[in-house]
This record gives structure tokens, sequence and C-alpha cells, in this order.
């Protein structure tokens, strides 16, 4: 393409993205491009401990963003749980300690709620 590999690839997912999401993947294989840019130790730039912080950050934060999209994380997740779960998800994307912490939380109150929750029971027909 004559261009530098990282714009490359931006540019191959914008114009696959919409084949991708009707083929059923789509919105974290979308996001990953972006992270690179936001977050160059992902790529291994720079000291290790940092990129150790981003990368298991990231990783954690794709999760997220899948358990959201897809409504599932421990159980069946409710919108109000969906909506918190792509909040903390962007929020770990998003390099940076406090956002990481947000994130965290966000994410801790989704998995307390769903461990709490009382699992449906079959009804009679």
């Amino acid at each position: 393409m004559g261009m530098p590999t990282t714009p490359a690839y931006i540019v191959m997912v914008a114009l696959l993205v919409p084949a991708l999401i009707k083929l059923g993947a789509g919105a974290p294989a979308y996001i990953v491009p972006f992270m690179f840019i936001y977050e160059p130790a992902l790529l291994l730039i720079g000291d290790w401990t940092t990129s150790l912080h981003a990368t298991v950050s990231a990783v954690v934060g794709v999760v997220l963003l899948a358990a959201g999209l897809f409504g599932y994380l421990l159980r069946e997740a409710s919108m109000w749980q969906r909506a918190l779960l792509v909040g903390a998800a962007l929020m770990l994307i998003k390099p940076g300690w406090l956002t990481d912490l947000v994130g965290l939380g966000l994410a801790a109150i989704v998995v307390v709620a769903q461990l709490t929750q009382q699992p449906k029971l079959p009804t009679a027909r």
C-alpha cells in the first residue's frame, strides 16, 4: 500500500469492519489497532513494567468489552450490567492508572452483582 505497517493495518480494519460485523465478529477486533496508537507500550516500546501494565489492562479491557457486547460474563448480563461492562472496558483500554482503577471498580460491581444474583429457575409449562 505504500504506507507504514500501523496505518495500513488501521485502514484495512476500517474497510473490513462492516464485513466482520456481519460475520459475527467485529467490535473488539476493531478497537485493537487504535489501542496501539494510544499506548505504544502494547508494541513493547518502552520499559517492561509499562508494557506489562498496558498489556494486562488491554487484555482485561477487551474481555470486558466482549462480555458487554455479547451480554455474558459469569452469567447472562442485564442491560445495566452490560452498560457498566462496556464503560469498564473503555476505561481499561484507555491508558492510565486512574482510568484503570475506575474500570476495575465498574467491573467489580458487575462481578459482585452476578455472583450474588439468584439463578433463574426454569418455569413449568
